[in-house]
């Protein structure tokens, strides 16, 4: 207040006030259990500052989550609220396609068109097709620096992450199956609430499309009507679907494992080759899938299932006349494990190329360097085949 005054009498007229992403302080203290006390300390903050205050000519605030009668400006009486769903300023949430064209050509970067367009582009926000402003004015940059410059994940950081992940942590395999879809390209239907608090936005997990909705994870795609009120969402861009893959498919994959891990030892020590497939097998089914599976995301996979501080765990280490995929060495019970993975290119390859992997590990002699430390070794050989594996075991 004594700040306004201040701006006041120095320019002589009454002051403009722009609040940018008003939310996150809700968003902090929800995760870490103060929330009351936030709503609390900010209704008294911005009642002061909106409602009473003679220096304010008007304000300009902005946030992930709509304004809503329940949050911090309970009393306040005089708001206009526009969200990411009504016309009147919807071309000003982003940049439409002639703003993108113009730039590009004041900049002499015009030949960038449409790779930022497939990038950046596809937010539909109210009747305006709009780009990520934040995209398109980063990438530039890059490209003036550096004319051969990738597209980059810039919008990867955003402060709405915290609030996904939590989110992620509570989507059961439904939920799974419909990011799945979506970043496969499809369209799925669901009804959205844009009147959320903080507060209330656990208390559903359907809630989720909501958040990823307002979010900017998702967009509304135009080119059919929803049914009976329910609306389309789709993944705007390459970015977002990047993100995706990345992102979140690594936190469905921290979620899932902790639930695998435990005595998964059990079952390697004790050469349980029908189990462990099986526990293979729901994880697989557990995560989200891309379509896109390679040897790599296998190997990643259980790679992380496996990482345990009781035992040393490599990847790709060079042992014999190769590298094996993952070994495992337990010094103190003088005994390791070494697994080769093979991607099949059809369930019926499964049982062939899991024994092509345990022959591998043989003819490469991947385990020389336990076995002449008087180890216990055991070899498995795994391979994949979109949400199905196949384990071979072999004492060597």
């Amino acid at each position: 207040m004594h700040l306004m005054r201040i701006l006041r009498s120095y320019y002589g007229k009454q002051v403009i006030l722009l609040i940018d992403e008003y939310d996150v302080p809700l968003d902090k203290a929800n995760s870490n259990g103060y929330y009351d006390r936030m709503v609390d300390f900010l209704r008294g903050f911005f009642g002061g500052v909106f409602k009473t205050n003679p220096d304010l000519y008007f304000a300009v605030v902005t946030g992930c989550l709509r304004i809503s009668k329940e949050s911090i400006f309970t009393g306040l009486n005089n708001l206009k609220i526009d969200t990411i769903s009504d016309e009147r300023y919807d071309k000003y949430f982003g940049f439409t396609d002639m703003d993108v064209r113009k730039i590009l050509k004041d900049y002499g970067l015009s030949g960038a068109y449409d790779e930022i367009k497939e990038w950046y582009d596809g937010y539909h926000f109210g009747s305006a097709d709009v780009y990520c402003p934040w995209d398109v004015v980063s990438h530039c940059d890059s490209l003036l620096q550096k004319p051969d410059a990738k597209p980059k994940l810039y919008w990867d950081n955003t402060s709405s992450n915290g609030l996904v992940k939590r989110f992620i942590e509570l989507a059961d395999v439904t939920t799974r199956r419909e990011l799945e879809a979506l970043v496969a390209g499809e369209v799925i239907e669901k009804n959205i609430v844009e009147n959320l608090t903080y507060g209330e936005l656990e208390e559903d997990r359907d809630h989720l499309w909501s958040v990823l909705y307002l979010t900017g994870y998702l967009t509304v795609d135009k080119r059919v009507e929803g049914r009976n009120g329910l609306t389309r969402l789709a993944i705007p861009n390459r970015e977002v679907r990047e993100i995706f893959v990345n992102k979140i498919q690594k936190w469905f994959g921290e979620n899932v494992m902790r639930n695998y891990q435990a005595g998964i030892y059990e079952v390697l020590w004790n050469c349980k080759a029908e189990t462990l497939g099986q526990r293979i097998r729901d994880i697989l089914y557990d995560t989200i899938s891309y379509h896109d599976y390679h040897e790599n995301y296998y190997h990643a996979l259980l790679a992380g299932l496996l990482l345990n501080g009781a035992y040393l765990v490599k990847s790709n280490y060079e042992t014999g006349a190769g590298r094996s995929d993952i070994s495992i060495e337990d010094e103190r019970g003088r005994r390791a494990v070494i697994i080769e993975t093979k991607r099949s290119r059809e369930y019926e390859d499964l049982e062939k190329d899991s024994e092509e992997a345990l022959k591998q590990i043989q003819d490469r002699e991947y385990a020389w360097p336990f076995q002449r430390k008087k180890y216990q070794v055991i070899a498995y050989g795994i391979s994949f085949e979109g949400k199905e594996c196949c384990v071979k075991v072999k004492q060597l």
